[in-house]
């Protein structure tokens, strides 16, 4: 019998280290194809469409999203929230904790042990080779502790992600804001260019008929030229340029 073990004791190890090692070959990014991904992107995607659906349902009000006549401020949040790589890794990490806190509390794997070893005295039988099988019993109730707390730790990082949700919209709406009011003045400077425009053709007429003076019509020309400079910088500014 103990020659038999001793015999099956190299294999029994071999086969344990075997078990114990795991290979490892690494893999290089694909930047093409993280750039083909990142092209394709597009407000019109069925993912966007999926996530306004979701918000509708989480925040118990109707989202309208159709971006095929534009986004307006509704739309634009959405976009926002979907797209922002700091929201999507936080949702990540509530939903890994989520998915800790539904296995946690739960009963341990139990542990196989295999040991031998070799006796240096001269016997007959020097090779000694044992197993055992641990397991834990929860008595104590500890593990309903656990995933008490480890659905805390899951509400924790939800309520992270809604505050990270609260201020990227906080910032789109000042952003937008201030875009309108930079629209609204292009306009309002667009008009009084095109004002100032027909001023001038008259006073460039009338200093021709010798009734205004030469140097009264310049002074049109000249606020011409500044408010076309300005509404220039405007619709610069306007573009993000």
């Amino acid at each position: 019998m103990f020659s038999s073990i001793r015999a099956l004791v190299p294999a029994l190890l071999g086969g344990l280290l075997l078990a114990a090692c795991q290979s490892y070959s690494p893999r290089p990014l694909d930047d093409a194809a993280h750039d083909r991904a990142w092209h394709a992107r597009s407000v019109n995607g069925a993912g966007v469409r999926e996530f306004a659906a979701a918000l509708s349902q989480r925040d118990a009000r109707p989202r309208r999203y159709d971006p095929s006549d534009g986004l307006d401020l509704e739309e634009a949040e959405v976009v926002a929230l979907f797209f922002n790589a700091g929201l999507r890794r936080a949702r990540l990490e509530a939903g890994a904790a989520l998915a800790g806190a539904r296995h946690a509390g739960e009963w341990e794997n139990p542990e196989l042990n295999v040991s031998a070893g070799v006796i240096l005295a001269s016997i007959a039988q020097p090779w000694m080779a044992s197993a055992g099988l641990e397991f834990t019993v929860p008595i104590s109730g500890r593990k309903g502790v656990e995933r008490d707390l480890a659905f805390a730790e899951h509400e924790v990082k939800w309520r992270e992600v809604l505050a990270q949700e609260w201020a990227v919209i906080v910032d789109l709406r000042k952003l937008w804001r201030e875009q309108a009011a930079l629209n609204e003045r292009v306009l309002l400077l667009e008009a009084h260019s095109a004002g100032l425009s027909d001023v001038g053709r008259r006073a460039a007429d009338l200093a021709l008929a010798s009734e205004l003076a030469r140097t009264d019509a310049r002074l049109f020309e000249i606020e011409l030229l500044q408010s076309r400079i300005e509404l220039e910088d405007l619709r610069a500014q306007s573009r993000g340029v």
